[in-house]
């Protein structure tokens, strides 16, 4: 079997501890540390040794699955010291400046350390673990967005470009749907571009990799604009989803809304791989098939091809479903977690800043169980209609035209394409196509003629064609200003 070590620091007291690691050939050793001890004294300590044979065995000397690991301590425990002894690599848990003492103090500069705790994406962090570890490449560490370990060098590199990238948004005064809009443009503007055999998975989906990168598949784009949001303040989630249909699962994003200016207070899932830049076109510009999706709408474009253990909580049937599923209208906790998943409800609830289901009292009503269930339906089934899409449409596009007139076009014919190609629902429905809609899951999405008549409504009832001239006509002062100022530059070094 192949050993791992864990170092705690800190502890009450000086223990060692064995668990069963990711796979059956591998344990992981774990010490605890307490008053600094030398990492020689407590692996050549028999009495700590025991004790940790010991209460394996009390723990789990009845259980058959870890059989073959209590067998392989009593059998083979001088492999475990000689591992102990002789390990080339360690993770270390403990505050930094205790952390770079045990290191030195113990000479495990020659090892492969790794600070086992995941480190965020902030500028203050970067600071304080530079100032612990810049003198020691032999420290990695762990952060968010990554699966692998990164250096010092690398998630200062992350965490300057998920910086500028925020604060160059955030300049911009948007709404937050409009914030998530323009951060959406900038993630899908990579092709899909999986990682080659003789490289490691994580190449195309830690956050770190991608960012320094030409490699990104769909856990990357998903990784990146989530981690982009939450630096923004927005509440993210990584949505992982199992194939209904073939082998290929597949993840996308999941954001929780607020903008008041558009009236929008929902989850909507987000989909980056799907509607990113192929094949070097600046097409994806023009649709947006992926863009802020209930439930209901991303399930329909997904054709039933993917699962996932939350969607009980997001379809409709789920008030039936809680209604049968307990009689009583007090629910005892075993009965909750016996016949339904309360906790994926409650961190649903918690990722839309909502009260969770509380189980202090040993019971639940039925009543509040539905109640809460309802909101999540709600929430997660607000759809964004055309007109509502169209003014957070416009007034992104305004900005990346005045930023980027080359690459981002601002037109009346484009922006009535984009609405078009992106299959947005109808902006207003007759009581009949309501009533289909809400029997049949029937939706009603714009035509041609429609868009043109959605898009043409909207310039004339805001006089944006005069608008749009104005921005265009303010890019071009600012390009032929910047032109005279880059020549006077020229002029004046040539002085």
């Amino acid at each position: 079997m192949k050993g791992n070590l864990r170092i705690i620091l800190n502890e009450e007291d000086n223990r060692i501890d064995f668990s069963p690691w990711i796979n059956d050939d591998e344990y992981l050793i774990t010490i605890y540390v307490s008053d600094m001890t030398k990492l020689e004294n407590i692996i050549n300590d028999e009495g700590l040794f025991n004790d940790m044979i010991e209460m394996y065995e009390y723990f789990f000397g009845s259980d058959e699955k870890h059989k073959d690991y209590i067998d392989f301590l009593h059998t083979s425990s001088h492999e475990v010291k000689d591992f102990l002894k002789t390990f080339d690599e360690v993770n270390i848990l403990g505050d930094f400046p205790l952390v770079r003492k045990y290191i030195l103090e113990n000479n495990l500069t020659s090892k492969r350390v790794f600070y086992n705790n995941t480190l965020p994406l902030k500028k203050e962090s970067v600071l304080e673990v530079t100032k612990f570890f810049e003198d020691l490449p032999c420290v990695k560490f762990f952060v968010d967005g990554n699966e692998a370990s990164v250096t010092l060098e690398e998630y200062t590199k992350t965490v300057e470009i998920i910086e500028n990238i925020a604060h160059s948004v955030r300049s911009l005064g948007l709404s937050p749907m409009e914030e998530i809009m323009y951060v959406y443009d900038l993630v899908r503007d990579r092709e899909y571009v999986a990682e080659s055999v003789d490289e490691e998975y994580t190449v195309s989906r830690d956050l770190t990799s991608v960012l320094l990168g030409d490699k990104i598949v769909c856990v990357g784009f998903s990784v990146l604009f989530n981690e982009i949001l939450n630096y923004l303040g927005y509440n993210t989630k990584n949505f992982v989803l199992m194939p209904s249909k073939g082998k290929r699962g597949h993840m996308r994003s999941l954001v929780y809304v607020e903008d008041e200016k558009y009236d929008i207070s929902g989850m909507y899932f987000f989909d980056p791989t799907f509607d990113c830049r192929k094949n070097n076109s600046s097409t994806f510009l023009e649709k947006y098939l992926y863009f802020a999706k209930s439930y209901r709408q991303i399930t329909k474009l997904d054709n039933g091809k993917f699962d996932n253990a939350y969607y009980s909580f997001f379809d409709d049937n789920v008030i039936d479903y809680i209604d049968e599923l307990f009689d009583e209208e007090e629910i005892n906790l075993f009965d909750l977690f016996t016949k339904m998943n309360l906790t994926y409800l409650n961190e649903m609830l918690n990722f839309s800043n909502q009260d969770t289901i509380s189980i202090d009292g040993g019971s639940v009503l039925k009543e509040s169980l539905i109640e809460k269930a309802y909101i999540i339906l709600q929430l997660i089934n607000e759809e964004i209609r055309s007109d509502k899409f169209l003014r957070i449409l416009y007034n992104v596009r305004k900005q990346q035209y005045y930023l980027n007139p080359e690459k981002y076009a601002f037109d009346i014919n484009t922006i009535t394409n984009i609405i078009l190609n992106s299959k947005l629902a109808s902006k207003s429905r007759s009581i009949q196509e309501n009533f289909l809609s809400a029997i049949f899951g029937v939706e009603f999405l714009v035509d041609e003629f429609e868009a043109k008549e959605i898009v043409n409504e909207f310039f004339s009832e805001n006089d944006l064609e005069k608008d749009m001239e104005r921005v265009k006509l303010t890019r071009v002062l600012k390009t032929i200003l910047c032109k005279k100022e880059n020549v006077d530059r020229d002029l004046s070094l040539k002085k």
